[in-house]
């Protein structure tokens, strides 16, 4: 027969018929089965002879209107899209699922790891208590109630194809009991293997499991490491024999996760290490409403609860409407199952890596396209690579070029692999892969004096340059660059100053990351001019001004030096450098410049990264193009308000009125920015949504760099190479106005 896989799930059906001894029809139940074979062998875990990677996630049953009763339309929901997501398996987090459910998983393709209804971690905070005193896992009084859920569930599911993996239960310490557990159900079933997590020196359980390990503890279980290098990460003995999966990583509490694809990546580069499950699938708010009838997601303490978890439920990929969050868009990303490489770009050649367990590609077309700053000159279709599963090939692809490229301009090719034909989860034309190639880099902006006249006007709080249309001010009191207009039309109406604070998300706050920037005030950096002077002549002026920003009370911050020099046609080359000096924090979250825009410059386009969010470790699913927002088409409305909807190596950046006046940005070569109706302290204070009030102007956030967002709300600290020092810097861009 046919058998089932995720990618294939090839159910029959059975019908059992009740006769009387006529050989009449009494009553028949029809049963759909799929026939899969799921084994351990070579140290992997095998279905249907391949050890296949799971691009999971954590799934608890839940709604924000209904809460923990789901009909099945709403469990379809979340079933397409997760196929639509890529995802390709399902833990029952931590309980067993509706079997509706189950069923689904049959029908769509879904591999499930099915958990046993068993958590007792909180009696470990409920009553004060030594391991060796009271552990309900050790105590063999509870040994009946431990092996009925395990039972109960083995033999109600045994028979579902999706279920490739039984779990014990979740954070419950080990003991007798769970062995207990593993007997009982080896007896009802004995070809599906067992997890569970909590057993750290893989004494029962068939796979090696771990919550939230590090990039660098996953690389060391794929290298297999013996001796001190083990030892030194506390991998268990005979843990080279078991298969790696991951029950829970990448914590997707609010903005984030990041450092997926550092994950995904290792999954494919060593071969114990069989994938794993994000926590979670789905933010768990509740939908209320304010007395003036604004929506909103409540959390713990919302209904007068205590305890309570807070807002560390809101964890999930997608927002409780299913609205799938940028993280969650970064995951269908990076575990596409078609990975395109450039092997040598000037002959045209690729590599197609076909990452699917079991399927080659001719489900799949292929078309490519060719843009330059972001605007599709030529496109086309090729025939898709002849790889098969879990294997690579060469291709070329005879793509268009224009006969020659224009130096100011940037070029890309876009390679996109989608669906040939319908199938049960997704139209033909759903995108399954794509891969982007940078075919050229425009020269960036230049900058030169204009012939024209500008001038400097000199009082007691301010210098004034002036020139054809133009005026820019500068304040002497705190060195900023604190109004630009041009044409009549006011461009920025607040100050331009250095800005090293974003506000904290979830992960920031994880496990106190950001203690050492609070204790040292850098959430209260104040500015303090040095000194200021302007000089030129009729074509160029340079004003030169030297700060310090520094926390109050401390010895700490930046010694800051900004440089600009205004042309007469109005243009501003910004040159900002700093050298940190005083006791400093271990990380800053962000470099940059804001500034304060009138509310009418509400249209932004620009070229660079998009049309979403994206940071220095979540960025594979945002590629280069030209892309247009207003200001709240920015803001990524997470349940509890965060740093949030920046934009990366953006080269060019246009805000305009619906007029399109205004002024252009152009980096030197890059930079990031974001733009919203509250400032950072706004959104840093806020606790819901509806408690930020919208600002009359809009808050322009220029970035150098920001810190990467990592997991660390209940995972590993963020990779150093991700971290932002508290370093000399230099940086700049140039400001031109849009009449």
């Amino acid at each position: 027969p046919e058998k089932w896989s995720a990618e294939d799930p090839c159910l029959y059906t059975l019908v059992i018929s009740l006769l009387d001894r006529g050989g009449a029809l009494i009553e028949a139940v029809p049963f759909r089965f799929g026939f899969r074979q799921v084994e351990m062998k070579g140290g992997n875990l095998l279905v249907n002879g391949v050890p296949v990677i799971f691009k999971g996630v954590n799934r608890h049953e839940i709604n924000p209107v209904t809460g923990r009763a789901l009909t099945e339309d709403m469990m379809k929901e979340d079933i397409l899209l997760m196929k639509r997501l890529n995802v390709n398996a399902v833990r029952t987090s931590h309980y067993s699922n509706d079997p509706r459910w189950l069923d689904l998983c049959d029908r769509y393709g879904l591999y499930l790891i099915d958990e046993c209804d068993l958590e007792c971690h909180g009696v470990f905070y409920a009553i004060p208590y030594t391991e060796s005193e009271f552990n309900l896992s050790d105590d063999p009084a509870w040994q009946n109630a431990y092996v009925d859920r395990m039972e109960r569930m083995v033999h109600r599911d045994k028979n579902h194809p999706s279920v490739i993996l039984f779990s014990l239960g979740n954070e419950s310490g080990t003991g007798v009991n769970q062995p207990a557990m593993v007997r009982a159900a080896k007896a009802v079933c004995p070809d599906i293997p067992i997890h569970y997590e909590g057993d750290y020196h893989i004494e029962y359980a068939d796979v090696y499991s771990r919550m939230y390990p590090s990039v660098d503890f996953v690389e060391g279980i794929g290298k297999g490491l013996t001796g001190e290098a083990a030892e030194k990460y506390g991998f268990p003995e005979g843990y080279l024999d078991k298969p790696f999966i991951m029950c829970e990583y990448c914590h997707a509490m609010g903005n984030g996760p990041g450092e997926l694809s550092d994950y995904v990546e290792l999954f494919y580069k060593y071969d114990r290490l069989q994938g794993g499950f994000i926590w979670e699938w789905v933010d768990h708010g509740l939908l209320q409403f304010t007395e003036e009838g604004e929506p909103y997601y409540a959390y713990g303490g919302d209904f007068g609860d205590e305890p309570n978890d807070g807002n560390f439920v809101c964890d999930g990929l997608v927002f409780p409407d299913r609205t799938p969050s940028p993280g969650a868009i970064e995951y269908k990303k990076v575990i596409e199952p078609v990975k395109i490489y450039a092997a040598d770009l000037s002959k045209k050649l690729f590599r197609c890596e076909n990452r699917y367990d079991f399927s080659d590609l001719s489900h799949l077309f292929m078309t490519w396209q060719v843009a330059c700053d972001g605007e599709t000159v030529y496109s086309g279709t090729c025939p898709v690579p002849d790889a098969g599963p879990r294997s690579s090939c060469e291709f070329t692809l005879n793509y268009t070029l224009p006969a020659k490229l224009r130096r100011d301009k940037n070029y890309t090719l876009t390679v996109s692999l989608l669906l040939a034909a319908d199938t049960l989860w997704a139209k033909a034309g759903h995108t399954v892969a794509w891969q982007q190639f940078v075919l050229q880099d425009a020269e960036p902006e230049a900058f030169e004096p204009a012939a024209g006249d500008v001038g400097i006007l000199e009082s007691d709080e301010q210098y004034m340059i002036m020139g054809n249309d133009f005026e820019i001010g500068f304040s002497k009191y705190d060195g900023c660059l604190d109004y630009y207009a041009a044409g009549g039309r006011v461009l920025i109406s607040g100050p331009l100053k250095l800005n090293f604070w974003r506000a904290s998300t979830d992960n920031d706050r994880g496990w106190g990351s950001m203690k050492k920037l609070l204790e040292l005030h850098w959430d209260k950096l104040q500015h303090r001019v040095e000194s200021i002077e302007a000089e030129g002549d009729e074509e160029l002026v340079t004003v030169t001004v030297k700060t310090a920003v520094a926390a109050p009370v401390f010895h700490s911050g930046y010694r800051c030096t900004y440089v600009y020099d205004v042309n007469s046609d109005g243009a501003v080359r910004v040159r900002v450098s700093g050298e940190p000096f005083g006791s400093l924090p271990d990380r800053v979250p962000r470099i940059g410049v804001t500034a304060c825009l009138p509310a009418e410059l509400d249209c932004f386009k620009w070229y660079g990264r998009g049309p979403g969010e994206s940071y220095c470790d979540s960025h594979q699913a945002n590629g280069f193009g030209l892309w247009e927002s207003d200001t709240d088409g920015l803001f990524t409305n997470y349940i509890r308000p965060q740093e949030n909807g920046t934009r990366s190596d953006v080269k060019w950046l246009e805000v305009c009125d619906i007029h399109h006046q205004g002024f252009a940005i152009y980096g030197q070569p890059s930079f990031m920015f974001s733009a919203h109706r509250f400032t950072a302290m706004e959104l840093e204070k806020a606790q819901h949504t509806y408690e930020l009030e919208p600002r009359e102007d809009i808050v322009l956030n220029i970035d150098y760099r920001q810190q990467g967002i990592g997991s660390h709300s209940c995972g590993p600290m963020l990779q150093e190479k991700y971290v932002l020092k508290p370093e000399a810097f230099e940086f700049g861009f140039i400001i031109k106005p849009i009449l």
